[in-house]
């Protein structure tokens, strides 16, 4: 996001499209203009001017209806966007990311490993308001995970996704433990090796049978190095580790006193506002890691809402664009059946004159207007089912063809539209067959 700034050749280049696309819209009118039919403008209701009034009636038309078109295409685009970032707000995470302080710092996993590495942690978990601490080789939303071949009880081999976490981190995350146990203190070097897997892994990897007690063998890139042997001691619930994108995959959770660990982030879980415990993590930290700078401290909120600011700059922009592609198309359609009655005034009258009642005139005007509508929604429709496609890549959960967001917003392009040749149609029954006639 930081490269999206105002670029000055794109800005010549769309103030000269604008100048252009005026001078381009004027040549018509200015055209006519100077070459006026003087006969068939002296012939009150003749047939030429009759003939020349629907010609560019038609080429009016054909201009609305191609805005409502290109409008819809628009808009059908960015409800779609919509739909998606807002599924993608409203995601399952897994966790809990409220007051959850996530804490970056240079070399944490290897402070961790040392003999202080259990006072740091303590002393952070007896700051008042934390209510637990841990770390994580990967803390979410991180795509930058290492994915091992591994197998069950010498089964096939698959990829799982590895994260080597503290004892703490499930409950500091506030991840739910479905069966078995989680990682604890006494799971170091000497201890049994041990691991704790993830509800996705269970599905695919176990046929949704309790894998509690069972052997997970990993298969390092090294083949040097031997398979290590852990015991499946517990379940816990799926949680979205890489992206707020990607599909949940299977996991296995290693401790870090028995498996390479390294990471920079420290989590959190406090009772309130998390920023407000910021001062004190950063003294206790400091007071006794001097070596290691503090690289950032941040809620989790913030850092999963930093991890869709593209979607959500997409969607932004595309709403606007859309928005503006509503208002030119409402404008267009008010102009037109707007200046359609001031040039159908004595028709009007006539029709008044004759018996027909205001509702009548409402009804004739606001079809019009309909029947635009209706054929530029149409056309807009075929558009956007060829053109929504490439938005596919930028969809969360939602597809190309999503039945409700094509009808809603058909329906409120459809009802602008309406209101838009309603206002004109208003006027219109407003007309004085007397005042009118007058002139006959």
């Amino acid at each position: 996001m930081a490269g999206v700034s105002l670029d000055g050749r794109v800005l010549a280049a769309t103030g000269l499209i604008a100048v252009l696309s005026g001078l381009i819209c004027g040549l018509a009118p200015a055209s006519r203009a100077t070459r006026p039919d003087l006969n068939a403008s002296l012939k009150e209701g003749g047939a030429g001017r009759g003939s020349v009034g629907a010609r560019r009636q038609r080429g009016r038309s054909g201009l609305v209806v191609a805005e409502i078109g290109l409008s819809l295409v628009l808009l059908i685009g960015a409800g779609l966007l919509l739909k998606s970032f807002v599924l993608l707000s409203h995601v399952d995470l897994g966790f809990n990311p409220r007051h959850v302080l996530v804490v970056r710092m240079a070399g944490a996993g290897k402070a961790l490993l040392q003999p202080g590495g259990q006072e740091l942690l303590a002393r952070l978990a007896a700051l008042p308001g934390v209510q637990a601490v841990g770390a994580a080789e990967s803390v979410p939303p991180s795509p930058a995970g290492t994915w091992f071949d591994m197998s069950l009880d010498g089964g096939s081999t698959n990829q799982v996704y590895r994260q080597v976490v503290t004892p703490g981190y499930f409950q500091a995350m506030d991840m739910t433990l479905r069966w078995g146990r989680g990682i604890t203190a006494q799971d170091t070097k000497s201890a049994r090796p041990v691991v704790v897997v993830n509800q996705t892994f269970v599905k695919r990897r176990c046929g949704g049978i309790d894998p509690v007690g069972k052997v997970l063998v990993i298969h390092w890139p090294n083949e040097s190095i031997p398979p290590g042997r852990n015991t499946i001691v517990g379940v816990v619930n799926d949680v979205r580790n890489q992206t707020l994108l990607n599909q949940v995959q299977p996991e296995a959770y290693y401790s870090y006193r028995q498996a390479p660990f390294s990471t920079d982030s420290l989590v959190l879980r406090t009772a309130s506002g998390p920023m407000r415990l910021a001062p004190s993590v950063r003294t206790v930290i400091q007071s006794m890691e001097k070596n290691r700078p503090i690289l950032s401290i941040q809620t989790m909120d913030d850092r999963l809402a930093h991890s869709i600011t593209p979607q959500r700059f997409q969607t932004t922009l595309l709403t606007l664009f859309s928005a503006i592609a509503l208002l030119l198309a409402a404008i267009g359609i008010y102009g037109l059946v707007s200046y359609s009655v001031v040039q159908r005034v004595r028709e009007f009258g006539i029709r008044m004159a004759l018996g027909a009642k205001r509702e009548d005139i409402v009804r004739l005007v606001v079809g019009q207007a309909f029947w635009l509508a209706v054929t530029g929604l149409g056309l807009g429709l075929a558009g956007a089912l060829a053109l929504t496609r490439v938005l596919k890549s930028f969809l969360f959960q939602v597809g190309t063809l999503d039945p409700v967001t094509f009808v809603c917003v058909s329906l409120f392009l459809g009802g602008v539209a309406l209101l838009a040749g309603y206002l004109p149609a208003r006027r219109a029954a407003k007309v004085d067959p007397m005042e009118v006639l007058r002139y006959e």
